[in-house]
């Protein structure tokens, strides 16, 4: 009866000992670092600098934490064991390489998006103490660019005047991959334009030229304008009442969409110009240099301002994730003044990087 007595007393004293060692390791994290993008079965190093503010010294180990963006599937890597001490009130860096493909595990990691997450744990008691959250994802892909629309030929048919938009959507697939020399996402960007100009004269002597940006006539005199939608472009539903996502495109019909909202001279012409999600395509020739002129319709921009487009809050960042397609529509106006005969046109849709 005393010795079990005894034995009761014993156990408690030491999960009261163990508790007050654990409460005295507090960590912070100085810093970190991990590359922003990595080959499918490269090794990568992730480094971090961890502080022990607390009483005690630990020795720790770590690893590495990735999840898939797009299919939620975690993994958790391990570099070979190894073993960092942290003494109270000490600091040391952490240095894990990790090798994104394991013949043993069978882990290979594909294409895609991931969270990052380090990892830091007592090597005494395989307890988690501590977690870095990383603050940019970490892309994984092989180095290409590719551009596939489909259909590549489309026909309006014969058109009386108004609006009119062709029904089907041309669907635009796209891969792109480009990290520079310091392991970062290369700014690019998806532009859209006509090429008209070497078949397009206007009239001789006019008082105002015709830009050659849209559909040209046979003779080469005249153009009617064309204009494309997609979900990168325009307002949100909270301003237009137009949930494009769930009912398409707007109606070509309304002027709000078409045209934008009506201003006057109170009225700021720039902010309410982004209300209109039906934009005109220019030409080539009509593009400056400067990128705000052009019409972008996806891309990816990191630290480069010149992809920044004031008119297109959104149209500058990635809509769909390789090999989705995003779908962009297209529709014309036919003023009462357009001349009968057959119109045609090229629109040229390619991938750009500074």
């Amino acid at each position: 009866m005393k010795r079990h007595t005894l034995f009761f007393l014993f156990f408690s004293l030491l999960l009261i000992t163990a508790e007050n060692i654990y409460a005295q390791i507090e960590l912070v994290t100085d810093n970190y670092f991990y590359p922003k993008t990595a080959l499918p079965g490269s090794t990568i190093t992730f480094s971090a600098r961890i502080r022990n503010i607390g009483s005690t010294g630990v020795f720790v180990y770590g690893g590495v934490l990735l999840t898939n963006q797009k299919t939620n599937v975690t993994s958790e890597l391990y570099p070979p064991p190894g073993t960092f001490t942290l003494p109270a009130g000490g600091r040391t860096q952490i240095t894990l390489a990790i090798t994104l493909k394991d013949a043993t595990s069978g882990l290979n990691l594909e294409d895609g998006s991931y969270t990052v997450a380090m990892l830091i744990f007592n090597a005494f008691t395989d307890v988690r103490i501590h977690t870095i959250f990383g603050g940019f994802p970490l892309l994984i892909g092989t180095p290409g660019q590719g551009l596939n629309i489909h259909p590549s030929r489309i026909t309006f048919g014969t058109l009386r005047y108004g609006r009119f938009m062709y029904p089907i959507p041309i669907k635009i697939r796209y891969k792109m991959f480009l990290p520079n020399q310091l392991s970062d996402i290369q700014p690019w960007a998806m532009r859209i334009y006509t090429e008209n100009a070497h078949k397009f004269t206007g009239i001789p002597g006019s008082i105002r030229q015709l830009s050659p940006s849209g559909l040209v006539h046979s003779s080469g005199k005249y153009a009617i304008p064309i204009k494309f939608w997609n979900l990168n472009w325009g307002p949100d539903a909270h301003t237009t009442g137009w949930e494009a996502g769930l009912e398409g495109p707007p109606p070509v019909e309304d002027d709000m969409y078409w045209k934008g909202v009506f201003t006057d001279e109170s009225t700021d012409a720039k902010f309410f110009f982004d209300l209109k999600p039906w934009l005109s395509i220019p030409d080539f020739e009509d593009m400056t240099v400067e990128p705000d002129t052009w019409k972008r319709m996806v891309g990816v921009f990191t630290y480069d301002g010149q992809f920044v487009n004031p008119e297109n809050k959104t149209g500058d960042y990635q809509l769909s994730t390789p090999p989705d397609h995003f779908d962009v529509y297209l529709a014309v106006e036919i003023g009462s003044t357009a001349v009968h005969g057959k119109y045609s046109g090229r629109l040229i849709v390619e991938i750009i990087s500074p």
